[in-house]
């Protein structure tokens, strides 16, 4: 495994998922991935494509009212929404450490909100801004990861 830091540009909601979709197979199995970013950055646009390059074939939503989707894929695939918790004690008691010790790939969308995540040992970050001063489109997408061999 190496580490390594990736940074990409995207100008629509499709190439967000097509981006997110070619990392899937680069991404190793029981990855926690870490989406950081604002309202409307386009987080639920690289889970569904991360989602599709792992195989899902389901309609890909944000669970921000459930906190959890789960989806079969190649692997099975665990979508976190942190939008509606208060701390890592509130994400424990959604049953995260059960969660992310199993077969699969964690996302978790707003990861923000419990920075206690930035430390697990399987966590690919990824970090996506708007810039203002472009398109409504423009998203600049920064991943920092341990990538296979």
């Amino acid at each position: 495994m190496i580490s390594a830091e990736r940074r990409q540009e995207t100008f629509s909601p499709e190439e967000t998922r097509e981006y997110a979709g070619g990392l899937a197979s680069q991404i190793s199995e029981n990855s926690v991935v870490l989406l950081f970013g604002g309202i409307g950055c386009g987080k639920t646009e690289f889970a569904k494509g991360l989602a599709a390059g792992l195989g899902v074939k389901e309609y890909v939503t944000s669970p921000t009212f459930t906190i959890l989707h789960e989806y079969a894929g190649n692997v099975p695939v665990h979508h976190f929404d942190l939008y509606r918790i208060k701390d890592y004690n509130e994400f424990l008691e959604n049953g995260f450490l059960e969660i992310a010790t199993e077969t699969g790939i964690t996302i978790i969308e707003w990861a923000e909100r419990v920075p206690e995540l930035m430390s697990y040992p399987t966590a690919v970050i990824v970090k996506i801004d708007k810039d203002n001063g472009k398109d409504d489109n423009y998203r600049r997408i920064s991943v920092n990861t341990i990538w296979k061999e």
